[in-house]
């Protein structure tokens, strides 16, 4: 099957060929070459086993998202793992997005509400869990209807 990419490759080049080409030649690219690479050699784990470092290596390391108590004083936290929101669980209960974006410190009100899920995992399939069938699909948007 071909795959269709988001994005089409000379319209990216002609919007920030220059700023990328910028970009290759400063230490912050071969960081984040090296992270990357990291990132893809790493042991394979379950989606849950991997949550931490898949947080730390992206959100934190590469977008600059702060967790809380790694913040400076008087700045906001900006990313928080396992977010609390009623009535979004399966039943109707509690549910946890897996991280969640904003400014926490000041507000608590997500931005951004995250699902993780393995590479392997079907966005739409039914997930095969004790008392939780929702696709993540599904699940998400629960998030977000409640939060």
């Amino acid at each position: 099957m071909a795959v269709q990419p988001l994005f089409d490759e000379p319209f990216l080049r002609a919007q920030w060929g220059s700023e990328f080409e910028s970009f290759q030649e400063c230490p912050e690219a071969t960081a984040l070459l090296a992270r990357l690479r990291a990132w893809a050699n790493r042991e394979q784990l379950n989606e849950r086993s991997s949550e931490a470092a898949f947080i730390q290596r992206f959100f934190v390391e590469t977008w600059g998202y702060r967790l809380q108590g790694h913040a400076e004083a008087g700045d906001a936290y900006t990313c928080r793992p396992q977010f609390e929101v009623a009535r979004a669980g399966q039943s109707g209960g509690t549910g946890f997005a897996d991280l969640a974006l904003g400014n926490f410190s000041r507000d608590g009100i997500p931005q951004v509400l995250c699902e993780f899920k393995d590479i392997r995992s079907g966005l739409d399939a039914r997930q095969l869990r004790k008392n939780n069938d929702r696709s993540p699909v599904d699940q998400c948007f629960d998030y977000l209807q409640s939060a």
